[in-house]
């Protein structure tokens, strides 16, 4: 590999599958919620959800699904671990979670 390849894919493990409407070919948005705390005025603590980029769907089961990375979103903040991992958010494109009701 040269460093004018492009890097290796990714799988995902995602812990949605078929029960919740997932299939193959969807397009899952994956976002972080950072926290930022006014240390200053008056202490609150402020919840920011960012965008991090999107996975394609390849293979669904019953309750997980594997994922590939599609994209990564540009101008996103500077992280710590820019990539995705566990513990960030995986929403439908609409922005609402797989599985969830409308009222």
């Amino acid at each position: 590999m040269s460093y004018s390849e492009p890097p290796a894919g990714r799988d995902f493990y995602v812990n949605l599958g078929a029960r919740h409407g997932v299939r193959p070919g969807d397009r899952l948005l994956v976002r972080r919620t950072v926290s930022s705390s006014d240390a200053v005025v008056d202490q609150s603590i402020h919840l920011i959800p960012v965008v991090l980029g999107e996975v394609l769907v390849v293979a669904v089961g019953e309750t997980a699904c594997i994922a590939h990375q599609d994209s990564l979103a540009g101008g996103i903040p500077f992280f710590q671990y820019p990539g995705f991992m566990v513990g960030d958010d995986v929403l439908t494109k609409s922005g609402l979670p797989l599985g969830s009701s409308i009222p």
